[in-house]
C-alpha cells in the first residue's frame, strides 16, 4: 500500500518542532521549542501511548524513566540545588521533544521528507543571519562576544575575529547546530528531486561549510571533513546530473569562495597557532581532568543534576563546563548512565550499519562517524535542545522503519 503524498498534524508537528530550534537561546529557559513541546508533547504522548509502548520504543521510554528519577532523587545531595532543579525541568521538556519527534515521525504520512525539511529549513534561516554577521560584524543581543571581538594567538599577537552565532549565544554552541545538520542536509541528496532543488541543496551544502571554516573551529572543521568523507564512500559511486543550474551554483560558489578565501585562511591559520584560553589544548585536558576528579570524588555515581558548574568553580578551572559531552554525563549522573549513553551510540551504528535503506544508513553512520569530535567542540551539551532533536532523528532512522 502506498504512502499518501499529503501531509498530516504529525508531519506539520515534526516540521514545526525542528524549525523552532531556529530561536537557539531566545527566551532563556522558556525557549519557544521547550514551551511549544511541552504544549503538544503530552496531549500527542497520551493520544499515542500505543506507540510509545512499541517493542522498539519500550526501552528508551524505561531509560529515560529512570533518568528523571535519578534527577529528582540526586536533588538531596547535588551542591546548587536551583541548578538542579533547572537541569530537571530542562530534563522533561528535552525527553518531551524527544517523543515529539518519535511518535510525529512514526504518525506523519511522509516522516522522512518531514524530518529532512525540517532540518533544511531550520539552518536555511540561520544563514542569512550567519552571513550578516561576518560580512558586517555585528551580532544578536544573544551573543556572548561583541563586535570587533580580539583574541590572541599563542605569540600574544592581537587579531579582530570574525564569527557567527546567530541566536545560539556562542560560535562553537552554531558551529555544533551546523555539524549536526549536516548528515540531514546530505541526506537530502539521496531523494528524488529535481535539478533545481538539487542544486540548491549542494548550495546551502556550500554556506554551511564556508560558515564552519570561517567560525575556524578546530574540531567543526574535522566533524565537517569527516561527515564529507563518509558520505563520498557510503552513497557508492551514485552519480549526481549536473545541470546548467547546478553549474552557474557552482561558479556563483568559487567566486564567493575566491572573495572570502583570505578572510577563510586567516582565521584557520590564527586559531591553529593557539588562543590564549579555552581553545589551547592544554586548557581542555585541565577541563576534562577538572570533571574526571569531580566524577572520581563521587565514586562515579554522579554528583547530581545540575552540579558541574558549581563544581568547576570549586576545583579552579578556567571555564565551568569540561568541553566534553561524555565526561558531563560522567560527572552529573555518573558510570551506569553514561555506559547506557555509550550503549546507545553503538546500537545506533550498529543497527544503521545493518540497514537495508541506503539513505537510513547513510545519514546514521555520517552522525555517527563525526560524534567523538562533536562530543568536545563546545559545552553544556545536555542543555541544548537541538542535541536532543538531533539523537531522537538518529534514533528514529537506526530504530524504526517507516510503516503505516
Amino acid at each position: 500500500m502506498s504512502k499518501p503524498t499529503s501531509k498530516n498534524i504529525y508531519d506539520l508537528i515534526l516540521i514545526t518542532t525542528i524549525v523552532l530550534l531556529v530561536f537557539g537561546g531566545i527566551g532563556g529557559a522558556f525557549q519557544p521549542v521547550r514551551l511549544f513541546s511541552l504544549a503538544v508533547g503530552f496531549l500527542i504522548i497520551a493520544k499515542n501511548s500505543a506507540v510509545v509502548l512499541k517493542r522498539e520504543i519500550l526501552g528508551i521510554v524505561v531509560f529515560f524513566i529512570f533518568l528523571f528519577s535519578y534527577s529528582l532523587i540526586s536533588l538531596s545531595w547535588t551542591i546548587d540545588l536551583t541548578e538542579g532543579m533547572k537541569a530537571s525541568f530542562y530534563l522533561v521538556c528535552h525527553i518531551t521533544i524527544f517523543f515529539n519527534i518519535v511518535i510525529c515521525f512514526h504518525r506523519a504520512n511522509n516522516p522522512l521528507d518531514s524530518l529532512l525539511l525540517g532540518w533544511l529549513l531550520f539552518v536555511g534561516i540561520t544563514i542569512p543571519i550567519a552571513l550578516f554577521e561576518l560580512i558586517f560584524d555585528q551580532h544578536l543581543s544573544t551573543s556572548f562576544y561583541e563586535s570587533n571581538r580580539v583574541s590572541y594567538t599563542a605569540d600574544g599577537t592581537a587579531y579582530f575575529r570574525r564569527f557567527a552565532s546567530v541566536t545560539f549565544g556562542n560560535f562553537n554552541t552554531y558551529v555544533v547546530v551546523l555539524v549536526c545538520s549536516l548528515p540531514f542536509l546530505f541526506g537530502l541528496l539521496l531523494r528524488p528531486a529535481s535539478k533545481v532543488k538539487m542544486g540548491f541543496y549542494v548550495f546551502v551544502l556550500f554556506i554551511v561549510y564556508a560558515i564552519i571554516l570561517i567560525n575556524a573551529s578546530r574540531g567543526g572543521i574535522v566533524c565537517g571533513i569527516v561527515i564529507f568523507l563518509m558520505f563520498s564512500f557510503l552513497r557508492k559511486g551514485r552519480k549526481f546530473k549536473v545541470s546548467g543550474f547546478l553549474r552557474f551554483l557552482f561558479v556563483c560558489a568559487v567566486f564567493v569562495f575566491i572573495y572570502y578565501a583570505p578572510l577563510i585562511l586567516e582565521q584557520i591559520m590564527l586559531r591553529l597557532s593557539g588562543d590564549r584560553g579555552l581553545f589551547q589544548d592544554q586548557i581542555r585536558e585541565k577541563l576534562f581532568e577538572a570533571a574526571y576528579d569531580i566524577s572520581r570524588d563521587y565514586n562515579f555515581m554522579g554528583a547530581g543534576a545540575g552540579s558541574l558548574e558549581t563544581l568547576m568553580i570549586l576545583k579552579k578551572a578556567s571555564i565551568h563546563l569540561p568541553h566534553n559531552f561524555l565526561l558531563e554525563i560522567l560527572a552529573q549522573y555518573g558510570i551506569v548512565f553514561l555506559s547506557i549513553f555509550v550503549f546507545f551510540i553503538l546500537k545506533l551504528l550498529y543497527k544503521a550499519y545493518n540497514s537495508d535503506i541506503v539513505i537510513f544508513r547513510v545519514i546514521v553512520l555520517c552522525a555517527v562517524s563525526s560524534m567523538p569530535l562533536l562530543f568536545i567542540v563546545n559545552s553544556g551539551y545536555l542543555y541544548y535542545p537541538v542535541i536532543w532533536v538531533y539523537f531522537s532523528s538518529l534514533y528514529m532512522l537506526s530504530f524504526v522503519r517507516l510503516f503505516k
